[in-house]
């Protein structure tokens, strides 16, 4: 990579005239391209990275980075300056790196990885920093929507053998009521009565958790 660099982007002065900054674009985007074929597998259009999607195939990906190398030699003009254009195109590359490198964490989940992608792709071009960067903040949200969900789903299944036990009092009690006054029956009906109600408060106490 530092090779590469010191050849595209050699130069014996860091100022100069706008009008000589030439763009190195094309050769910044097929060297990606090019590594970046060595690195993914599949075909057809659907590649991965480690087995992580790359989301486009490589005319989309061509198009986009040579969008995204451009944009520094628009600023490189602008600010009069080949060393920003080597710098620009420097930063682009090391991104590149970091995200090859992120996509072989196998703690990384599809869905984050889409999420810092759709983050990282918008517009015309790509920044490889923002999707690296993203991935840590869209993993610590879906990390707590998990945990959430396992609370939720744990109080559910708490209450479901409360809900259970309460509906059988109740049919219980609904029995004892239509049978005939008997000796016992009263107090069968208050040990029902009193169950309901500590169960009643035990969904209740659950709930407002």
């Amino acid at each position: 990579m530092k090779n590469f660099l010191l050849l595209l982007l050699m130069c014996t002065s860091c100022i100069s005239y706008a009008a000589q900054i030439e763009s190195k674009a094309s050769q910044a985007t097929k060297y990606v391209i090019d590594d970046l074929k060595h690195k993914v597998t599949g075909s057809n259009g659907k590649f991965s990275l480690n087995n992580k999607p790359i989301l486009f195939d490589f005319d989309v990906w061509g198009v986009r980075l040579n969008l995204t190398f451009e944009r520094c030699d628009d600023a490189a003009r602008y600010f009069n300056s080949e060393s920003y254009q080597k710098d620009c195109y420097t930063n682009i590359l090391k991104g590149y790196d970091h995200w090859v490198e992120a996509s072989k964490d196998p703690t990384i989940a599809l869905h984050t990885w889409r999420a810092a992608a759709s983050d990282a792709t918008r517009g015309n071009d790509i920044d490889f920093d923002h999707w690296v960067s993203m991935l840590s903040v869209y993993q610590a949200k879906f990390d707590k929507l998990d945990k959430d969900n396992a609370a939720r789903n744990k109080l559910y299944s708490e209450l479901d053998t409360y809900d259970a036990e309460l509906r059988q009092v109740v049919m219980q009690l609904t029995h004892e009521r239509q049978k005939p006054s008997l000796f016992g029956h009263d107090k069968k009906m208050d040990e029902l009565l009193i169950r309901q109600k500590e169960l009643q408060e035990k969904i209740a106490e659950i709930r407002n958790k």
